[in-house]
């Protein structure tokens, strides 16, 4: 019995190199010859990011709606709304 086990695995060692054409005959679209590539990337740029990241913040209906209705009402333009406005627009030029 241990003599059939032997030339069982000596005869299975030729057969070691022609596993690519057995695996080509299971999958024929399958090129077992070409080398395999490193992983696809994809690179975003800084606005793209940032444009993302603003699709998870929160939705703010809420305080929408309540500006719409001081501007209906003609509440929304108040002289320290305006200055705080002009305050941070300096800020952002200089």
């Amino acid at each position: 019995m241990d003599m059939e086990i032997n030339a069982c695995n000596a005869a299975g060692l030729g057969r070691v190199a022609d596993a690519a054409p057995m695996r080509a005959a299971r999958h024929p679209d399958a090129d077992v010859s070409a080398p395999r590539r490193g992983a696809d990337r994809v690179d975003l740029s800084p606005d793209a990011q940032l444009l993302a990241s603003l699709r998870d913040l929160p939705a703010r209906q809420d305080l929408v709606d309540a500006i719409r209705g001081e501007i209906a009402r003609g509440e929304y333009d108040t002289p320290e709304k305006l200055d705080a406005a002009l305050e941070e627009l300096l800020r952002d030029v200089l």
